[in-house]
């Protein structure tokens, strides 16, 4: 094994490999590189840890606990294969800050993560195939962004999971609060619940250069104010809560919301790119007034199906119910629009222009 009592790195580099323990319970680290490879054993290091400027990484079978943990100065990065769990505070205050490897950072239930870095438009990174997993609360704040990119081999999963019971609160006024580099496939799963509660539009950006992540919704997302636009893949089972006036918009990669996942409360609901399903399982589903610009948007009701409205400008909808489909307000412009009720009417407006557009009927209910 490795133990020094008090150890201080303020420049250089520390190395350490063995099959032992490694024990640093008083590591000062500053503008400077450590790396810890323990084989066999665990890795102690201060409860509290800072690591200002330099580059940690940490490589262990058993996870090491911290009570607190500081990311600041000239990005600093954690690395490694090994897992390291916070329970208390984490910041990342410094001009950005990078985790990477193939390790895991674990902010615990009871935890608080706070990213507000002093750069302007600062990137808080996620790289290679590292995990994020929180059960506390984190912060995304100021004007900065979760960045997924990669340090060496592309082609791997940045992720980050907001578990059961986790808070993720999207403060910061980013416009694109969360993006990609090209060769990763990231994913962003929240089980726990989601808010955006800045104003304005901003996008969930995980598509870039033929590379599309994933955005998957297995909990709650709490849209408070704005428009909020996901490009990604996704799977979601969870609910999306929009707060009245809000919007959200899905603009591209392949998505499929379970009945839950209706998008309930708010505006409005544009497909701009995606090809998203819905598969209403109750005995009435009612959507959003919705755009389709691009892309595709289909619907399977079980029972009955409304919408408010709907202005198709482009794409493909491919509407079905076996109930009741109802669509009181029509624009239809350069689209494909096909209704298909397997046991009721089919009500659309009493004057209806089709402009360059394609609309199918299929109902044992004529149609006026």
């Amino acid at each position: 094994g490795f133990s020094v009592p008090v150890a201080s790195v303020t420049g250089g580099s520390l190395l350490v490999t063995t099959t032992g323990a490694i024990a640093l319970p008083a590591l000062t680290l500053a503008t400077a590189t450590a790396w810890l490879d323990s084989r066999l054993g665990a890795i102690t290091l201060p409860s509290s840890l800072t690591v200002d400027g330099a580059n940690l990484r940490v490589s262990s079978p058993v996870p090491t606990t911290l009570a607190s943990l500081a990311l600041t100065g000239n990005n600093p990065v954690l690395g490694g294969s090994g897992t390291v769990t916070v329970t208390g505070g984490c910041t990342a205050n410094g001009n950005s800050a990078t985790l990477e490897g193939s390790g895991t950072r674990v902010t615990a239930a009871g935890s608080t993560s706070n990213i507000n870095l002093s750069a302007a438009v600062g990137s808080f990174r996620i790289n290679d195939s590292r995990r994020w997993l929180n059960a506390g609360t984190a912060t995304l704040g100021g004007d900065d962004r979760l960045f997924f990119s990669y340090s060496s081999a592309a082609n791997l999963a940045p992720t980050f999971v907001n578990q059961a019971g986790g808070v993720f609160n999207l403060s910061t006024t980013h416009a694109a609060p969360m993006s990609m580099d090209c060769c990763v496939s990231p994913v962003f799963t929240n089980a726990g619940t989601f808010n955006k509660t800045a104003a304005g539009a901003q996008e969930l950006n995980l598509n870039n250069g033929g590379w599309t992540g994933s955005f998957n919704n297995t909990g709650t997302l709490n849209l408070n104010a704005g428009t909020l636009t996901v490009a990604g893949n996704g799977t979601d089972t969870g609910a999306y809560a929009m707060a009245s006036g809000t919007g959200l918009v899905f603009a591209a990669g392949t998505r499929t919301l379970a009945s839950a996942s209706n998008p309930a409360g708010g505006s409005r609901l544009t497909v701009a790119g995606a090809n998203v399903t819905l598969n209403g399982t109750g005995a009435s589903t009612s959507l959003l007034a919705t755009t389709v610009s691009s892309g595709s948007l289909t619907v399977n009701a079980a029972g009955a199906l409304g919408l408010p409205s709907l202005t198709m400008t482009g794409g493909t909808a491919p509407l079905s119910a076996a109930g009741n489909l109802s669509v009181p307000v029509l624009r239809l412009a350069g689209a494909t629009l096909n209704l298909s009720s397997t046991g009721a009417a089919v009500s659309l407006p009493a004057t209806l222009t089709l402009n360059n557009a394609a609309l199918g009927i299929s109902s044992p209910v004529p149609t006026t």
